[in-house]
Protein backbone atom coordinates (compact mmCIF):
# COMPACT_ATOMS: atom_id res chain seq x y z
CA UNK A 1 0.00 0.00 0.00
CA UNK A 2 2.90 2.36 -0.66
CA UNK A 3 1.80 5.91 -1.42
CA UNK A 4 -1.71 5.10 -0.21
CA UNK A 5 -1.46 5.90 3.44
CA UNK A 6 1.07 5.17 6.09
CA UNK A 7 0.05 2.32 8.34
CA UNK A 8 1.60 2.35 11.80
CA UNK A 9 1.40 -0.50 14.27
CA UNK A 10 -0.54 -3.75 13.95
CA UNK A 11 -1.01 -5.38 10.57
CA UNK A 12 -2.62 -3.82 7.51
CA UNK A 13 -5.61 -6.17 7.60
CA UNK A 14 -7.57 -4.20 10.17
CA UNK A 15 -5.63 -4.40 13.42
CA UNK A 16 -3.80 -1.10 12.87
CA UNK A 17 -3.30 1.58 15.50
CA UNK A 18 -3.50 4.44 13.02
CA UNK A 19 -3.56 5.35 9.35
CA UNK A 20 -1.97 8.54 8.01
CA UNK A 21 -2.90 10.24 4.74
CA UNK A 22 -0.75 12.97 3.21
CA UNK A 23 -0.89 14.78 -0.13
CA UNK A 24 0.56 12.77 -3.03
CA UNK A 25 4.07 13.54 -4.29
CA UNK A 26 2.63 15.41 -7.27
CA UNK A 27 0.42 17.45 -4.95
CA UNK A 28 3.46 18.36 -2.86
CA UNK A 29 5.85 19.26 -5.69
CA UNK A 30 3.50 21.04 -8.10
CA UNK A 31 2.71 24.06 -5.86
CA UNK A 32 6.40 24.39 -4.96
CA UNK A 33 7.45 24.42 -8.61
CA UNK A 34 4.74 26.90 -9.59
CA UNK A 35 5.70 29.23 -6.74
CA UNK A 36 9.38 28.96 -7.65
CA UNK A 37 8.64 29.75 -11.30
CA UNK A 38 6.59 32.81 -10.33
CA UNK A 39 9.32 34.08 -8.00
CA UNK A 40 12.01 33.47 -10.61
CA UNK A 41 10.12 35.25 -13.39
CA UNK A 42 9.29 38.23 -11.19
CA UNK A 43 12.88 38.49 -10.01
CA UNK A 44 14.18 38.38 -13.57
CA UNK A 45 11.75 41.13 -14.58
CA UNK A 46 12.98 43.32 -11.73
CA UNK A 47 16.64 42.64 -12.46
CA UNK A 48 16.52 42.77 -16.29
CA UNK A 49 16.66 46.58 -16.69
CA UNK A 50 19.88 46.76 -14.70
CA UNK A 51 21.69 44.38 -17.06
CA UNK A 52 25.11 44.16 -15.44
CA UNK A 53 25.80 41.63 -12.79
CA UNK A 54 22.65 39.67 -13.50
CA UNK A 55 24.28 36.26 -13.16
CA UNK A 56 26.02 37.29 -9.96
CA UNK A 57 22.76 38.55 -8.53
CA UNK A 58 20.99 35.34 -9.55
CA UNK A 59 23.60 33.21 -7.84
CA UNK A 60 23.75 35.30 -4.68
CA UNK A 61 20.09 36.12 -4.12
CA UNK A 62 17.62 34.30 -6.31
CA UNK A 63 18.91 30.74 -6.04
CA UNK A 64 19.02 30.67 -2.20
CA UNK A 65 15.58 32.30 -2.01
CA UNK A 66 14.10 29.78 -4.46
CA UNK A 67 15.71 26.90 -2.58
CA UNK A 68 14.25 28.16 0.70
CA UNK A 69 10.78 28.54 -0.84
CA UNK A 70 10.91 25.02 -2.28
CA UNK A 71 12.02 23.52 1.03
CA UNK A 72 9.35 25.38 3.02
CA UNK A 73 6.58 24.50 0.58
CA UNK A 74 7.51 20.81 0.58
CA UNK A 75 7.88 20.79 4.39
CA UNK A 76 4.45 22.38 4.88
CA UNK A 77 2.83 19.91 2.50
CA UNK A 78 4.45 16.97 4.27
CA UNK A 79 2.95 18.20 7.56
CA UNK A 80 -0.64 18.56 6.37
CA UNK A 81 -2.92 15.57 6.17
CA UNK A 82 -5.04 13.40 8.40
CA UNK A 83 -4.37 10.59 10.87
CA UNK A 84 -7.05 8.06 11.77
CA UNK A 85 -6.76 6.71 15.32
CA UNK A 86 -9.13 4.33 17.14
CA UNK A 87 -10.71 7.25 19.01
CA UNK A 88 -10.34 10.32 16.78
CA UNK A 89 -9.41 11.84 13.45
CA UNK A 90 -6.39 14.11 13.77
CA UNK A 91 -6.43 16.92 11.22
CA UNK A 92 -2.92 18.25 10.54
CA UNK A 93 -2.95 21.77 9.18
CA UNK A 94 -1.39 24.98 10.41
CA UNK A 95 -2.89 23.99 13.71
CA UNK A 96 -3.67 20.44 14.70
CA UNK A 97 -7.29 19.56 15.38
CA UNK A 98 -8.69 16.46 17.07
CA UNK A 99 -12.19 15.31 16.08
CA UNK A 100 -13.44 12.48 18.29
CA UNK A 101 -15.06 9.73 16.19
CA UNK A 102 -18.11 9.81 18.46
CA UNK A 103 -18.66 13.50 17.53
CA UNK A 104 -18.86 12.82 13.78
CA UNK A 105 -22.30 12.80 12.14
CA UNK A 106 -21.15 12.07 8.59
CA UNK A 107 -18.30 11.93 6.10
CA UNK A 108 -18.84 12.87 2.48
CA UNK A 109 -17.14 14.24 -0.63
CA UNK A 110 -17.37 17.93 -1.46
CA UNK A 111 -16.57 19.11 -4.99
CA UNK A 112 -15.51 22.73 -5.49
CA UNK A 113 -14.29 23.96 -8.89
CA UNK A 114 -13.56 20.38 -9.95
CA UNK A 115 -11.51 19.52 -6.86
CA UNK A 116 -12.86 16.76 -4.62
CA UNK A 117 -12.14 16.81 -0.90
CA UNK A 118 -13.32 14.80 2.09
CA UNK A 119 -15.69 16.75 4.35
CA UNK A 120 -16.41 15.77 7.95
CA UNK A 121 -19.67 16.95 9.53
CA UNK A 122 -19.78 16.92 13.31
CA UNK A 123 -22.86 16.48 15.50
CA UNK A 124 -22.61 20.19 16.37
CA UNK A 125 -22.95 21.05 12.65
CA UNK A 126 -19.34 22.12 12.25
CA UNK A 127 -17.86 21.03 8.92
CA UNK A 128 -14.16 20.34 8.42
CA UNK A 129 -12.53 19.92 5.00
CA UNK A 130 -9.58 17.53 5.15
CA UNK A 131 -6.28 18.55 3.49
CA UNK A 132 -5.76 14.98 2.30
CA UNK A 133 -6.93 13.06 0.39
CA UNK A 134 -7.69 15.58 -2.37
CA UNK A 135 -8.24 14.98 -6.10
CA UNK A 136 -8.83 17.19 -9.08
CA UNK A 137 -7.38 19.63 -11.55
CA UNK A 138 -3.60 19.60 -11.61
CA UNK A 139 -3.50 17.46 -8.46
CA UNK A 140 -5.02 14.09 -9.33
CA UNK A 141 -5.10 11.24 -6.84
CA UNK A 142 -6.05 7.98 -8.53
CA UNK A 143 -6.76 6.39 -5.16
CA UNK A 144 -8.98 9.18 -3.81
CA UNK A 145 -12.14 7.04 -3.74
CA UNK A 146 -10.33 4.22 -1.98
CA UNK A 147 -8.92 6.62 0.62
CA UNK A 148 -12.35 8.20 1.13
CA UNK A 149 -13.89 4.77 1.72
CA UNK A 150 -11.07 3.86 4.11
CA UNK A 151 -11.82 6.97 6.19
CA UNK A 152 -15.55 6.18 6.18
CA UNK A 153 -15.05 2.52 7.09
CA UNK A 154 -12.59 3.46 9.85
CA UNK A 155 -15.19 5.82 11.34
CA UNK A 156 -17.95 3.20 11.14
CA UNK A 157 -15.75 0.56 12.74
CA UNK A 158 -14.42 2.73 15.59
CA UNK A 159 -17.13 5.27 16.43
CA UNK A 160 -18.42 3.22 19.33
Amino acid sequence: MAGYGQFTGGDTQGDTDSIRFRPTNQQILLPALILAAILASQSLLLLAPHGTGLLTTLRQILIPVLAAVLVLTVALNLWVGVTLTPSAILVHSFRRRVIPLSDIRGIDIKTTLGTRTVMITEVSGRRTRLQAPVAGGLAPDRRFEEKFHTIGQWWLAHRG
